[in-house]
C-alpha cells in the first residue's frame, strides 16, 4: 500500500493530495459502507462516510435541561 494511503482501525486514511486522482474509486468504497478520513500533513481534517451512518437528533432531546432568556 502506498505511504499515503492506510488503514487505522478499519478505517481507510488518505492524504489529501490522492484524493483527486482516486475521487470515484474512493467514493465507490464509500458507497459500499466504508468510512475514509481524509488527512493534511498527517492530521484528519474531514471524514466521508455514507449518509446512513449519520443519525438525526430526535426533536426535543434536550427539553427542560436548560432555559432559553426571554431576552434571546
Amino acid at each position: 500500500m502506498r505511504p499515503d494511503i492506510r488503514i487505522d482501525k478499519d478505517v481507510l486514511q488518505l492524504d489529501l493530495s490522492v484524493l483527486p486522482e482516486n475521487l470515484q474509486d474512493f467514493l465507490r468504497r464509500v458507497r459500499n459502507g466504508e468510512t475514509i478520513v481524509i488527512l493534511e500533513s498527517g492530521e484528519p481534517i474531514a471524514e466521508i462516510r455514507p449518509p446512513d451512518s449519520f443519525r438525526k437528533r430526535p426533536f426535543g432531546l434536550c427539553a427542560g435541561e436548560f432555559r432559553v432568556p426571554d431576552d434571546f
